[in-house]
């Protein structure tokens, strides 16, 4: 990766910021077209990362993140713009702030407004901050050392229970990690993984996983189309929303459409709304139950996660130590 692949990234994130701060008349429109206006206006940004040559997956990849984050964020402007235009908490000032990348993925207006009353402990925080990197550090080296285990080359399977036993642990770090960050900021936000690798149901998983995607999804697709009224179109049309933007991504990344990654997600969706509906009565089962609905969904993951990590291996080639079984 050289500085000419440097300059590239450079390019296609200068113009992704660019263009979303002139399209803000786009977003602002007031007429009965104007969701769709901005919609169409917003997923111009996804674009961008094609300004790196297509054999760079990995800086494209890269690029598609702030791409993606703008993406939400355009769209949230102007689903709100309407409600605040007339106290002036809107403005273009406003606008820019929100743009920033940080606090990550906090991708709803107005969020980024929130303090904490009292700064945390810095000592502590940085000291936080300082293992999680040192744990994902050592996630890496782990990767490393079990892709040379012979079983693990050799059998898909166990290659991708023993990736994702390493890559959870590094996607729980790097949340910490952020927040930590984030906390010593004094922003006020929610951890973006909180607590969703201990989730007993497909439904308290995603509630806790991304929790900032999840807040706009809520706003956004669910409530929108009906929320608690129609829950079952909510929940399809909210996986909807996102297979689509997971495998536009990948596509721009790949420079190929295969279908898993929205194969993936729109799987989830049924096994949201059963976990859902089993909801109730899981508030009254005893431990056994409940470690027998983790064990579930460990196992719905496991088995479900091999479309999703398909893109990841492609981007990086050496996720996986054996050969996957998808073609």
């Amino acid at each position: 990766m050289g500085m000419f692949d440097s300059l590239q990234f450079f390019l296609a994130a200068t113009a992704a910021y660019g263009y979303a701060v002139a399209a803000l008349p786009l977003l602002r429109m007031p007429t009965r077209f104007g969701r769709f206006v901005v919609v169409g206006a917003a997923s111009l940004v996804m674009l961008c990362p094609l300004l790196i040559a297509p054999e760079k997956m990995i800086w494209r990849a890269i690029a598609a993140l702030p791409c993606g984050d703008l993406w939400f964020k355009m769209i949230d402007y102007a689903r709100q713009y309407g409600r605040r235009r007339g106290d002036g908490s809107a403005g273009f000032g406003a606008y820019l702030r929100f743009l920033c990348p940080f606090p990550v993925f906090l991708v709803v207006f107005g969020q980024r407004d929130r303090r904490l009353s009292a700064a945390p402990p810095r000592l502590r925080e940085i000291a936080i901050v300082c293992l999680m990197g040192c744990l994902i550090a050592a996630g890496f080296v782990a990767l490393r050392i079990a892709a040379q285990i012979p079983a693990v080359r050799s059998c898909f399977p166990l290659d991708h229970a023993v990736m994702l036993l390493i890559f959870v642990p590094i996607l729980a770090a790097l949340s910490r990690l952020l927040w930590g960050m984030e906390r010593l900021a004094r922003f006020d936000v929610r951890p973006i993984i909180d607590g969703a690798f201990s989730a007993t149901s497909p439904g308290e998983f995603w509630r806790r996983y991304n929790t900032r995607v999840a807040d706009w999804m809520h706003r956004n697709v669910f409530q929108p189309c009906g929320g608690r009224r129609t829950p079952i179109r909510g929940v399809f049309l909210t996986f909807f929303v996102s297979a689509i933007f997971h495998e536009v991504g990948f596509a721009i990344a790949t420079s190929r459409f295969a279908g898993y990654q929205f194969l993936f997600f729109m799987l989830q969706a049924p096994a949201v709304v059963l976990s859902d509906w089993l909801r109730p009565s899981k508030r009254h089962a005893g431990p056994a139950m409940n470690t027998a609905a983790r064990c579930l969904t460990i196992l719905w993951f496991y088995v479900t996660s091999v479309f999703f990590f398909e893109g990841v291996n492609r981007i990086f080639p050496f996720f996986y130590a054996s050969r996957p079984w998808l073609p």
